[in-house]
Formats: structure tokens, C-alpha cells, sequence
């Protein structure tokens, strides 16, 4: 019987993007700026964000470092070719800026020293929602992950943090990294993404099936709890949507395209699995969520994990290393919400073995575990 459930859900996944409305997004990322600091994301931010609207139906403009002729042109073209189509999306990440109450998105040349340069360097938020507005088609969206700490503002008397708040036209909704007038979390280095652009695309790939509203919620839950040891993020949205939307096929459990050879299971209790199969059982690389907010994303072996793989629960913790017959098992980093780190040696989910444990306050110990407790070793 699994073997049937399976193929019929893959089925319905392969759906071709033909069967959603049509849809057009203009996807911005700016990191290499030329006058001011760089950022490490939001080139990745966009490529990724792109490929994953594609995935979905999208019909998309891609723009990497624009400068501020690019950027003007991009949304013209944007708004002449969005009458066309059902559903209009905006994205972009990179440095924002409000002044005046007015939002403002910066082009990697830009060279802001003053606020009169503003209107001269960069490019209005509202300028796309009115491109959108004017283009009465029936959902458009916009998402601004544009809210980091802003070296043109460092100097300048009477700029404040973060964007402004915007209120969305009828039929639209804008989706803010974090609240207005705040700065988003820097994040760890080396990431790839954004926290928020990081866990927007999760949302993407695992809750497409969820109306807009909903899967924003749950990005800003995710936001908030990788967060809330650091300069706590919260992300926040302004809505006035006449109709419900979802970026996959609403009520499904399903989104978009799968890569070959992955099929899709579900539950009536609602856990989810993406990934391989072998002998109907989840076996190879794969991902499952549970509706209390957990999520594996790692190697299967025998419907366990079984391998190197990462798993997220929904109090914040974080693990990533080994599993053996579904425990952490070998070697591995765990990660606490308020801030304790252990990288070393798992047996049955208790740190067993060599590690490394550190405490925010400073404090750390090197040496032997067992069951969970210090053994021998050095504290600091």
C-alpha cells in the first residue's frame, strides 16, 4: 500500500507550473558595493531565492550587484511586462534605507554622504508598489531583506534604524526582514543566506502548501528562535491580500517540482517527508518535519537517521553530526537556544566521550562525558 501512496503523491507533485496562475518576479541582490562595506549574502540571497520561484512557476528577472541605471531599468521592465500576469513578486536583499518616512533600496554604486543625496543615489521602495498597484492584477508581493546595520547612516545625524513601516496597497503584502525601525541579526559568518532569506526558502521548499500569511508566520517563528540569544529578530508584515495565495498548490501538503528520484510521503498527523526512497522505506538523503516544528534534514538508512545529518527542534536546539538508529550517535555540534555550545562525542543522545562545552558567559570545560555529566577534564 506505501508503494501506491507514494507514487500517487509524486504524481501530483510533478504538477507543470502551467497549473498555477501565472506569475512574473523581479529579484534583486546587492553585496559588492563599491563606496561602502560589502555584504556576504545577498548575492546568494537572490540567486537562490530565484531558482526557487522558478521551481514554483516563477518567471523571473535575476539582478546581481545592480547599479543604480540597472536597478531603474529592471523595475520599468518589471512593471511594463507585469499586466500580463496574475501574480506580481518582489525581492531584494541588500542595504535599505529610510529617511523622511521613505524607504529606499541601494544600488552598489551608490554614494550617499548626505540625506539630500538619497532621492539622487538610490531607488524608491514605492516606486515598484506603485508599479504594482498600477498594474491591477490580483496579488502582488514584495520582501525586503534590507533591514542590516547600514554604513551610510553611521555618521549621519537624523537617520533612523532599519525601514520604515509601509502600508500595503489592496491586494498586496510586504514582508519586512524584521520590525520597522530595527536592524536584522548579522548572523554567523560564513552562512550562505540570511537568517530571514535562510529560512524564507525552507518555507519555500517544506510549507508551499500553506497560505502566505501562514508560511510567513512560520518564517518568523523560525527567525525568532535562532534569534532570541542574540539581538532577538523579528520579522513583520503588512498585509491586504482580497484573496488567498500560496506559492504551491494550497492544501496540498505539496510544493512545486521534485528533483528526480525524490518522492514525497505524508501523514494524517501531519510529518512530512521529502527525499529518497528504497523497499518503501525512507532510505538516502531526505528531509522530515513534524508539525510540532521539528525538522531532520540528513541521511536515512531503515526509516531512521542513519548518518550525517541536521535536526532542529522546536525549542531553538540544533544539532548536526552523526545519528545511529535515529540518536545522535558519534561525533557532533549541539547547539542550545540560550547560548551553550558542545562540539564532540554522542552515544544514545547523551554526550559521552571527549567534547568541548562552552557557556555564554565565557566559561568552558574540555574533557571526558558521561551520561550528559563532566567527567574529567579542564574548566576555565
Amino acid at each position: 500500500m506505501l508503494r501506491y501512496l507514494v507514487v500517487f503523491i509524486s504524481f501530483i507533485v510533478f504538477m507543470s507550473p502551467e497549473t498555477y496562475a501565472s506569475r512574473l518576479a523581479l529579484v534583486i541582490g546587492n553585496g559588492d558595493y563599491q563606496h561602502e562595506s560589502s555584504l556576504d549574502n545577498p548575492v546568494n540571497d537572490a540567486t537562490d531565492i530565484a531558482a526557487a520561484l522558478k521551481n514554483l512557476g516563477f518567471q523571473v528577472i535575476l539582478k546581481r550587484n545592480a547599479k543604480r541605471r540597472a536597478m531603474i531599468r529592471a523595475v520599468q521592465d518589471f512593471g511594463e511586462q507585469l499586466p500580463g500576469y496574475d501574480v506580481g513578486l518582489f525581492y531584494y536583499s541588500g542595504h535599505g534605507l529610510q529617511a523622511r518616512g521613505e524607504n529606499f533600496l541601494v544600488p552598489v554604486d551608490a554614494q550617499i554622504k548626505s540625506k539630500a543625496d538619497i532621492e539622487f543615489e538610490s531607488v524608491p521602495a514605492n516606486r515598484i508598489l506603485r508599479q504594482m498597484e498600477e498594474a491591477n492584477n490580483g496579488v502582488n508581493i514584495v520582501i525586503l531583506d534590507a533591514c542590516r546595520d547600514n554604513p551610510f547612516t553611521t555618521n549621519q545625524k537624523g537617520f533612523r534604524k532599519g525601514l520604515a513601516e509601509m502600508n500595503s496597497p489592496t491586494g498586496s503584502l510586504i514582508a519586512f526582514a524584521t520590525a520597522p525601525n530595527t536592524s536584522a541579526w548579522g548572523g554567523q559568518s560564513g552562512e550562505r543566506n540570511s537568517i530571514y532569506t535562510k529560512h524564507f526558502l525552507r518555507a519555500l521548499q517544506n510549507q508551499a502548501h500553506l497560505s502566505i500569511t501562514d508560511l510567513f508566520t512560520q518564517v518568523r517563528k523560525y527567525v525568532i528562535q535562532e534569534t532570541q540569544s542574540e539581538t532577538r529578530q523579528v520579522p513583520w508584515e503588512s498585509v491586504s491580500l482580497t484573496d488567498r495565495f500560496c506559492f504551491g498548490s494550497c492544501g496540498s501538503g505539496e510544493s512545486g517540482k521534485l528533483e528526480p528520484g525524490k518522492s514525497i510521503m505524508t501523514w494524517p498527523s501531519g510529518e512530512r517527508y521529502e527525499g529518497e526512497f528504497v523497499d518503501d522505506k525512507r532510505n538516502g538523503q531526505g528531509i522530515m518535519t513534524w508539525p510540532s516544528g521539528e525538522r531532520y534534514e540528513g541521511k536515512w538508512r531503515n526509516d531512521k537517521r542513519n548518518g550525517q545529518g541536521i535536526m532542529t527542534l522546536p525549542s531553538g536546539e540544533r544539532y548536526e553530526g552523526e545519528f545511529v538508529d535515529d540518536k545522535r550517535n558519534g561525533q557532533g555540534v549541539n547547539i542550545w537556544p540560550s547560548g551553550e555550545r558542545y562540539e564532540g562525542e554522542f552515544v544514545d543522545d547523551k554526550r559521552n566521550g571527549q567534547g568541548i562545552m562552552t557557556w555564554p558567559s565565557g566559561e568552558r570545560y574540555e574533557g571526558k562525558w558521561k551520561n550528559d555529566k563532566m567527567s574529567s577534564g579542564e574548566q576555565e
